[in-house]
């Protein structure tokens, strides 16, 4: 197996003990549907609409910033148009991490349309994600827990996710789980040592010829040295010397960075060698704790009508699942597994159209059934061309209009926008200068007052775009 596919299969799949994973194709949660996905997109699209211009300009950026360890990760439009930013921890810190002293554990900013401050107010747990309700109502999730606020901070429910304690209290389950990332680790970082014997074997020859090289050029400088080797006609002596040491300090060159290409694969193998793990009881006790505080972790959150839809981490592996349950969190029930998400972000939205998803490493949006059906997907890899989406993962958020209208947002900050059946129909933002790469692009378009909300992570702030009016003409 070739060491670009290992390289990527290990930074996706080890990269998700800080939050992160890829999305699979068929079957769901596939080692091969993750390579094929990661190396080469979805491969069919849509569109092909490229060189459009962007329809929004950046007219004001909120810089929210941070108090103490929490930070803007998430915005909600809510029904009224406002906008609620979740004040959380970086969710793409290590897991496991706890506020410590009188720090606040996270926080939500209310802000109107226009993005005047109107509210903030403290949550007494961790927050992971943020969605809006109906009735201007606020939903936040994380860390097992599930809260319903007004708008104004006023506490409507706050309770413990029932089928998420479930899970933490399945030792068996658990631990199973737990041997089965030991095994999946290890088939990772034990293909990485392969490919470096592979590869150590050709430094080694090329060490080999390099030294080669450095005995030959040396042999040529003593031979002239030494007058054995006639000085070509209209040189000199002193001219064929300065050549020959050249050439043997190239070669001694050449050798130096030979062997140090040498010594680099052979730590590198030394590392992963070394991190390969016996399923030891201290191993596997280590492993399940690791994998109780990522149960504990609700990625995204979204609700239609009476029902809400959860991506949840696997107890196995590093994929994700998507739940479903009632709004008293009871006659839950999971209704799609082996999702994966690269960078730790795996986004829906619930409408009365399905499930809108955002697959970043398949390179495409996806709408699914209520009970996990494939309905439908477009999108494509691609480099120029506005109709596919570029990057290492994309797209990374999806966002569902009550008009029915879709939208997505990409690492690079672009928002999309697209008609039912997938076709390309417009890019809102382009190339907003964004700093963080593969990151949550949280966003939501006010189709009313023809803006753009999104949040950016890097420099803790909200930025706001509005539609320019020599383009409205074209866009619509």
């Amino acid at each position: 197996m070739s060491w670009k596919l290992f390289t990527c299969s290990l930074a996706l799949c080890l990269s998700n003990s800080i939050g992160s994973a890829c999305i699979a194709e068929e079957p769901p949660g596939s080692f091969a549907g993750i390579v094929k996905g990661l190396l080469s997109g979805s491969e069919t699209a849509k569109s092909t609409t490229s060189n459009l211009k962007p329809t929004h300009e950046l007219t004001k950026t909120i810089m929210v910033g941070s108090v103490g360890k929490i930070s803007p990760q998430s915005i909600a439009l809510l029904s009224t148009g406002k906008v609620a930013c979740l004040m959380a921890e970086d969710r793409y810190a290590a897991v496991g991490t706890d506020a410590k002293g009188d720090e606040k554990s996270a926080m939500v900013i209310v802000y109107s349309d226009a993005g005047e401050e109107l509210k903030r107010f403290d949550l007494d747990f961790k927050a992971e994600s943020i969605a809006a309700g109906p009735d201007e109502e606020i939903i936040v999730a994380g860390s097992g827990r599930f809260a319903r606020f007004k708008s104004t901070g006023d506490a409507i429910k706050s309770t413990e996710i029932p089928f998420i304690q479930k899970r933490l209290g399945d030792e068996e389950l658990l631990k199973a789980g737990a041997i089965a990332r030991i095994d999946e680790t290890n088939t990772l970082y034990q293909g990485l040592v392969d490919s470096f014997k592979e590869q150590t074997e050709t430094r080694k020859a090329a060490l080999e010829k390099a030294n080669e090289g450095i005995e030959t050029a040396k042999a040529t400088l003593k031979d002239l040295q030494d007058g054995k080797t006639p000085v070509p006609e209209g040189s000199s002596i002193e001219a064929e010397t300065r050549k020959a040491t050249l050439a043997v300090t190239r070669a001694e060159r050449k050798a130096e960075i030979a062997k140090s290409n040498l010594e680099s694969i052979n730590e590198n193998m030394k590392l992963y060698q070394d991190n390969i793990q016996e399923k030891t009881p201290e191993n596997i006790a280590a492993t399940v704790a690791s994998i109780k505080s990522t149960l504990t972790k609700v990625h995204c959150v979204s609700q239609h009508e009476d029902e809400l839809f959860l991506i949840l981490s696997e107890e196995k592996g590093y994929g994700y699942a998507l739940w479903k349950t009632d709004l008293a969190l009871s006659n839950a029930s999971k209704c799609l597994e082996g999702l994966r998400g690269c960078c730790g972000q795996y986004h829906l939205q619930a409408c009365d159209d399905g499930l809108y998803c955002a697959e970043n490493t398949n390179y495409r949006l996806a709408k699914y059934a209520e009970d996990g059906k494939l309905l439908t997907s477009f999108g494509k890899k691609a480099t120029t061309d506005d109709g596919g989406f570029t990057g290492c993962c994309n797209p990374m958020n999806v966002f569902v209009a009550p008009s029915g209208t879709i939208y997505s947002a990409e690492s690079s900050g672009d928002v999309k926008r697209y008609t039912t059946d997938g076709e390309l129909a417009a890019i809102l933002v382009k190339e907003p200068k964004l700093q963080g790469g593969c990151r949550n692009m949280s966003f939501a378009v006010n189709e009313d007052l023809k803006r753009v909300y999104m949040c950016d992570l890097t420099n803790k702030s909200i930025l706001i775009f509005n539609e320019m009016p020599q383009t409205v003409a074209t866009s619509n």
